[in-house]
C-alpha cells in the first residue's frame, strides 16, 4: 500500500493505521533526509526545515505524539516508534542535521477551507478538531518551546513563524514579504545569528498550514 492510500486510512485509528501509517511516514521522512543529503528544502505540513524533506522529528513531536495523547497509540506502540525515531536518527547522522524550522502560521480554519479547496480524496475525512490538536502540538514545539525533545540540534535549532493566515497565492505583494522574511532567515543563519522567536498567531490561534 502506498504512502497517500495509507493517508486515506489514517483518519480511522480503531482499525489499526494509526501506528502503521506513522511508521511508514517516520521511513518516508527518513529516506527523504538521507536522499537530499542536507541540499534540499522542502514543506511539510505548515514546518519546513532547512535541509530535509519531510524530516523525522515532525511525525514524533506533533502527529505520532498527537495520536498517543488523543490514546490511539498504545504506551507500548509509542515506546517501539520513539526507539526507531532514536535509531534512525542516530543511523542517519548528518543528513539529518538542522540549521532551523519555517514555521508557517494559519488558523485552524483556514487550514480547513484549505484542504476542502484542494480537494484531495485522501484528506477528505479531516475535521476541524483534528487540525486543532496538530496546531496545538506545532505552538508547543515551536513556540512554546514545552516539548520535550531528545536531540540536540532539534532544541537549539531556531525557527522563523511565517503569517500565511491570508491567501498570498495571488497576492504578488505579500509573496514578496513572506519571500524576503526567509531569505533574511537564511542569511542569518549562514551568518550564525539568530532570529527572533515566532510570535503566536493571536491568542492562542493558528494552526500549521497544509
Amino acid at each position: 500500500m502506498g504512502f497517500w492510500a495509507v493517508l486515506g486510512t489514517a483518519r480511522a485509528p480503531n482499525q489499526g493505521f494509526s501506528p502503521r501509517f506513522n511508521h511508514l511516514q517516520l521511513l518516508v521522512g527518513a529516506k527523504k533526509a538521507k536522499q537530499t543529503n542536507g541540499c534540499e528544502t522542502s514543506w511539510a505540513w505548515g514546518v519546513t526545515e532547512l535541509p530535509g524533506a519531510l524530516s523525522p522529528s515532525l511525525p514524533r513531536y506533533v502527529f505520532a505524539k498527537n495520536l498517543f495523547e488523543a490514546g490511539h497509540l498504545q504506551p507500548l506502540e509509542w515506546a517501539i516508534y520513539q526507539d526507531w525515531h532514536d535509531f534512525l536518527l542516530r543511523h542517519l547522522g548528518a543528513h539529518a542535521a538542522l540549521h532551523g524550522f519555517l514555521y508557517l502560521q494559519a488558523r485552524p480554519q483556514t487550514c480547513l477551507e484549505r484542504l476542502r479547496r484542494r480537494a484531495r480524496s485522501e484528506e477528505g475525512g479531516i475535521q476541524l478538531g483534528y487540525l486543532q490538536q496538530l496546531h496545538a502540538q506545532h505552538q508547543h514545539w515551536l513556540v512554546d518551546r514545552t516539548t520535550e525533545i531528545h536531540f540536540a540540534d532539534a532544541q537549539r535549532a531556531p525557527v522563523l513563524g511565517l503569517d500565511v493566515d491570508k491567501d498570498f497565492e495571488h497576492d504578488v505583494a505579500l509573496q514578496g514579504v513572506l519571500m524576503a522574511q526567509v531569505e533574511a532567515f537564511v542569511a542569518s543563519l549562514s551568518a550564525g545569528t539568530s532570529p527572533s522567536p515566532p510570535d503566536p498567531l493571536g491568542a492562542g490561534e493558528g494552526a500549521s498550514s497544509s
